[in-house]
């Protein structure tokens, strides 16, 4: 059975309401345009950045990492990123949707986190 992985041609989705920051205790996600990166490792139309950093009590207790998404499927609830931190990672699935108040989550290592700005 193949991993989870972004098609070879990743699927263009309109990006902007993922854009921003999702906070949870200790802990914050920026959502940003990858194109605007120049230094991303994968990309495509819609490809995103997640920085993911401590916040809170944990400010500037780790290096954040940053994972590359890559747009794999786009219904009107939900949309699934494949993300990961280099070439070398496997993929991983990364979630963002909605719930019926409008409110916005990324679901990312397990976890759902709200859209905060």
């Amino acid at each position: 059975m193949p991993g989870f992985a972004p098609a070879t041609e990743p699927l263009a989705v309109e990006t902007e309401p993922f854009l921003g920051s999702y906070k949870r205790e200790g802990f914050l996600m920026t959502i940003a345009d990858a194109a605007a990166d120049a230094a991303a490792a994968d990309g495509g139309p819609g490809a995103l950045r997640l920085k993911y950093e401590g916040a809170d009590g944990l400010t500037g207790t780790f290096d954040p990492p940053v994972w590359h998404l890559t747009p794999v499927s786009h219904t009107p609830t939900k949309t699934v990123f494949a993300g990961r931190h280099n070439e070398k990672d496997a993929w991983i699935p990364v979630v963002f949707y909605a719930l019926t108040d409008g409110s916005r989550y990324i679901h990312f290592g397990v976890r759902a986190t709200a859209k905060s700005a």
